[in-house]
């Protein structure tokens, strides 16, 4: 099995076979970058709660109403239990239009058509097939240290215009820039966490023009596609990306950058989850009054053992 000293370069990470962590079907396959999560990692990660601040990083459930890709909109039924001076609630919602993890079964890689570890469609939608679906992540959680990059913050630092409903795409030497001036240095195993302003955008917006912006896939501000991006991403050995952006990349891709998704290379080929549409907004201001940008964070995917994606369920405490 890899650690951290004996992954590929990353010339060599892009072999298909190269950064598997385990047998066909276990745990260790399963959960891809994570592995990185060791013991003694989350044991520095706990270092980082100064203040015992807490930050939910969940979006609420109803607040992108109108789900673009045809995707069902989020559904709440509160059910009253005859007899019992109780109730039930059902909740009807795909993973995917709110804050969300997605897994490793959801995003296959556009030139080879299969998914991390080499699986096909057909494997994912065979019932008794397992094999990489979420429910691997929540076996252990996923746990870590958080840090935080707030491109809000440094863009009106630094008089950057950006509209978050347009392919503004983050370039590496920004990304760097945000560390630096953030006193961030990164470890094997940290979940990085971007900060757009995406859930701030859509709350002040009227509610035809999120309508519009659903209707169509809508343009949102993310992480360039480049070899620089992915070479930053790989040999920084994060466990994972998360960002409040619609897509953690710029989307849509620039025509010239088609070999470099994100999805493509952190999905299906790394093993690198992907969170989209987390709430960063109460952390970033958090850290901005505090000068930390580093936070303990613990994430609860669903249990289910075929799953595709996943409510992130997640908290960061500083």
């Amino acid at each position: 099995m890899p650690t951290v000293n004996n992954l590929p370069s990353f010339e060599d990470s892009f072999k298909f076979e190269s950064t598997f962590w385990g047998p066909k079907g276990s745990e260790a396959e399963g959960r891809g970058m994570l592995n990185l999560l060791t013991p003694q990692t989350v044991l520095q990660a706990k270092e980082e709660i100064q203040d015992g601040q807490t930050f939910g990083l969940n979006w609420d459930l109803n607040f992108l109403e109108y789900v673009a890709f045809g995707r069902q909109p989020f559904e709440h039924e509160i059910h009253p239990t005859p007899g019992w001076t109780t109730f039930d609630d059902v909740y009807h919602f795909n993973p995917q239009q709110s804050s969300q993890w997605d897994g490793f079964r959801h995003w296959g890689n556009t030139k080879t058509q299969k998914f991390y570890s080499g699986i096909t469609k057909e494997e994912i939608l065979d019932k008794n097939c397992t094999q990489i679906g979420i429910g691997h992540w929540a076996q252990k959680g996923i746990v870590g240290r958080g840090v935080l990059l707030d491109y809000v913050k440094y863009a009106a630092k630094h008089n950057l215009k950006y509209d978050v409903f347009s392919n503004h795409a983050i370039t590496t030497e920004v990304v760097q820039a945000m560390a630096a001036e953030s006193n961030v240095e990164f470890r094997a195993g940290d979940i990085l966490l971007v900060h757009v302003g995406f859930t701030e955008a859509w709350r002040n917006l009227p509610s035809e023009i999120r309508q519009r912006h659903t209707a169509h896939p809508t343009a949102s501000v993310g992480l360039e596609q480049s070899e620089k991006m992915l070479r930053f991403l790989w040999e920084n050995h994060f466990a994972a990306v998360a960002s409040d952006s619609i897509g953690v990349e710029v989307s849509p891709a620039f025509r010239n950058d088609s070999d470099y998704l994100l999805h493509d290379h952190c999905l299906a080929l790394w093993g690198i989850p992907l969170g989209e549409l987390w709430f960063l907004e109460t952390l970033a201001e958090h850290c901005a009054e505090t000068g930390r940008y580093t936070c303990f964070l613990a994430s609860a995917p669903f249990n289910c053992p075929t799953g595709v994606s996943s409510t992130p369920n997640v908290v960061a405490t500083t």
